[in-house]
């Protein structure tokens, strides 16, 4: 294998991994809020590239399937949202899209005075409304299920967010 210098090469898939389930609990976490800030927001996006880059750094590795992977992606009915709002935070136009190039990123406020106005976030694709709670909490269970026969459960504990640690 080539000695790689930079930290970001340094390591192989699992580092990816591990990052896009970080990036998913500080999704679901700002998901969970009443109101989110850009931050939040920030951290939303991050999680949908990250978690469809997790695909590129498979493909680099040595063990695993593409075409058993990729067959898997599209029997996810989640995955093609995911490769949407991925390319297009990413490329700002899609040209190749899975499933609608003209999502929509949709914030819904509840007029309810006992939930203090809490955002619903949503995804508007294929003339269906979808939860982008239920998005990433599925992708990021997704991967976990498929990478799993990988040994990646040892390295929970290890690779925790900064605020799972305290």
């Amino acid at each position: 294998m080539k000695e790689k210098f930079s930290h970001h090469l340094s390591h192989d898939w699992l580092s990816q991994f591990w990052r896009m389930k970080r990036w998913s609990e500080r999704a679901k976490k700002a998901l969970s809020q009443n109101v989110l800030q850009e931050e939040d927001i920030d951290d939303i996006y991050s999680f949908f590239i990250s978690a469809f880059s997790l695909r590129d750094w498979l493909r680099k590795s040595e063990g695993i399937h593409i075409n058993d992977l990729d067959a898997q992606l599209s029997a996810n009915k989640y995955w093609g949202l995911c490769r949407d709002v991925a390319n297009g935070l990413k490329h700002f136009d899609l040209t190749h899209s899975s499933l609608d190039p003209n999502f929509v990123i949709w914030c819904s406020k509840s007029n309810n005075l006992s939930q203090n106005d809490k955002e619903f976030w949503f995804i508007l694709a294929d003339g269906k409304l979808w939860s982008m709670l239920l998005i990433v909490d599925s992708i990021s269970q997704f991967w976990t299920k498929l990478l799993t026969p990988y040994e990646i459960n040892h390295q929970i504990i290890p690779l925790l967010s900064r605020n799972e640690k305290s």
